[in-house]
């Protein structure tokens, strides 16, 4: 059986690493503020991952040279999300339209997270006591705290795309995890995050 947690990291970073977040952060809302434009109007909410890769890709690298390869491909996934939860917001509220028709302007990432691809946009090293994590122009190492006991982490089967939020001056990487029930110690009263991201 598999069970959906999330993984809390807090995050240590210096001044000058807490600024690069905050301008990798700000650049990324920006490419997802377009990338949410042309998912809108030009694909009426249905692009795919290849028509992504053929029509916009090639275009980020341009407007944004700073950001990485791998961050430019996150975009996509950040958009798409984001509509299929509105759209699933929609349907619970029994609505028939089409979420083409009943939103009125495209989604806006303005206060939207920078999400995180693990072992692609940051990984943990040195026995996950440090992290390693992509940001404009270059990769930053901080100390890191995984607040999960180990058990859990020894049960881990999937990451999911981590997304990284500041609450009060401190950072976290919170990280969608897939774990093996069957892998975990018998007797042991791990609950799985009710507000798990997909």
């Amino acid at each position: 059986m598999q069970l959906i947690f999330n993984l809390k990291v807090q995050l240590f970073p210096t001044e000058q690493q807490a600024q690069c977040f905050q301008e990798c952060t700000s650049e990324y809302q920006r490419l997802c503020d377009i990338v949410s434009d042309w998912f809108y109007y030009e694909h009426h909410l249905k692009a795919s991952r290849k028509e992504f890769n053929s029509e916009m890709y090639y275009r980020l690298r341009e407007i944004s040279p700073t950001i990485n390869s791998a961050m430019i491909q996150l975009t996509y996934l950040s958009v798409a999300r984001q509509y299929h939860q509105a759209n699933q917001v929609f349907k619970q509220k029994a609505c028939t339209e089409p979420l083409t028709k009943i939103l009125k302007r495209p989604l806006s990432f303005q206060d939207s997270p920078l999400d995180y691809a693990y072992r692609c946009t940051c990984s943990f090293i040195k026995k996950n006591s440090l992290i390693s994590m992509s940001v404009l122009n270059k990769c930053i190492t901080m100390p890191s705290s995984i607040e999960q006991d180990l058990e859990l982490l020894n049960a881990i089967t999937h990451f999911g795309n981590g997304q990284l939020v500041s609450i009060i001056d401190k950072w976290f990487l919170i990280i969608p995890i897939t774990v093996d029930k069957e892998k975990l110690p018998k007797g042991s009263d791990f609950s799985p995050a009710a507000d798990a991201m997909p």
